[in-house]
């Protein structure tokens, strides 16, 4: 596989799906702009996963995971819109569902938060355990070995003015903190998605969906939304647009293993469409894709204040960080009806 310096967040062959002409149009939220592009240009990073501390060896090894997931999942995307698919080939799209939820730069973000908290806390039941402390000065580097000692003076004090300072200190497995939280995170959301409800959601003649930077909106659906629980992760619907013309929803109830599927064709009434589309909006971190800028100006007009709260709210940035559950309430927008006819 070639070393590539710039990766796609969103798959570029997810996107092409959304293209009339060879082009889409892309909504900014944040700008409140409109205009043409297409899939090569957009959600793309550099070097998203490939750290220097990595070594050449393991250096670009998470992009060739995340193509290699990639590559088996998006056949199975063009064959679900047409025909049942097998438990193995449903597995692969939970996978591949997964690893969306994860890989966006703002996901990416919070897992690093994450990662440096646990590393701080790491280090800090290092420093105040003796055997602990006297295991991690071994594996120090002789210059770095002072730095320890005189954190074990006042762990908890002094590890958090390192880190908040942003000091550099090679701590022993960081990055494979990260990877493990990772990996562990995306067997879990694959399981649950795969043991659940789904529906294949189809748009009428006159209606089609949209996607986003962050194509995979999780919902808790459960009446205590107000004050989810990271258990409430069994209790959400699960949306993720396939193309233009098909979403599938994924229902969690309590951790049922239902692994069922059911077709679902909407009329043109647009009610439920436009309410799944005001989802992905409000979810979006930044950008809403469409082959129609008609349908896009919409959309964005009915979900901006909804985005904008979602974007800025701490308690709701908080919940995601620890659950991916955003919660469930009313739109601010009262012409967006909730989609709850599978409630």
């Amino acid at each position: 596989m070639a070393k590539r310096k710039r990766q796609h967040t969103v798959q570029k062959r997810y996107l092409e799906q959304w293209k009339l002409r060879g082009k889409f149009f892309v909504y900014d939220l944040k700008n409140q702009e409109i205009h043409p592009s297409e899939p090569k240009s957009i959600f793309r990073e550099n070097h998203i996963y490939n750290w220097d501390d990595f070594g050449d060896e393991g250096k670009f090894f998470i992009d060739e995971i995340i193509t290699d997931i990639e590559n088996a999942a998006f056949p199975i995307i063009a064959k679900v819109t047409n025909s049942p698919i097998n438990m193995e080939e449903r597995y692969s799209l939970s996978l591949y569902i997964a690893l969306q939820m994860l890989r966006t730069p703002k996901m990416k973000g919070q897992l690093h938060e994450l990662t440096l908290a646990l590393s701080k806390n790491m280090l800090i039941d290092q420093l105040k355990d003796p055997a602990k402390r006297e295991e991690l000065l071994k594996a120090m580097p002789k210059e770095n070995q002072k730095i320890i000692k005189q954190l074990s003076t006042d762990p908890e004090t002094k590890v958090d003015e390192l880190f908040s300072k942003k000091l550099i200190i090679k701590i022993k497995n960081i990055r494979e903190i990260w990877l493990q939280t990772s990996l562990e995170l995306l067997k879990d959301l694959t399981n649950t998605n795969f043991h659940a409800t789904w529906y294949l959601l189809q748009a009428g003649k006159k209606t089609s969906f949209i996607t986003s930077d962050n194509p995979v909106v999780t919902i808790s659906c459960i009446n205590n939304s107000k004050n989810p629980t990271n258990k409430d992760i069994h209790f959400t619907e699960v949306t993720f647009p396939l193309s233009p013309k098909f979403m599938l929803l994924i229902k969690r109830k309590g951790g049922e293993q239902i692994n069922r599927m059911y077709r679902k064709t909407f009329s043109e009434s647009q009610e439920s469409v436009r309410e799944l589309n005001c989802r992905t909006a409000m979810f979006a971190d930044r950008f809403i894709v469409s082959h129609s800028d008609k349908l896009l100006l919409k959309i964005a007009k009915l979900a901006y204040a909804d985005w904008k709260e979602i974007r800025h709210d701490k308690k709701v940035f908080d919940l995601r960080s620890k659950g991916f559950i955003p919660t469930r309430d009313k739109p601010k927008n009262k012409s967006i009806r909730l989609f709850d006819r599978f409630l």
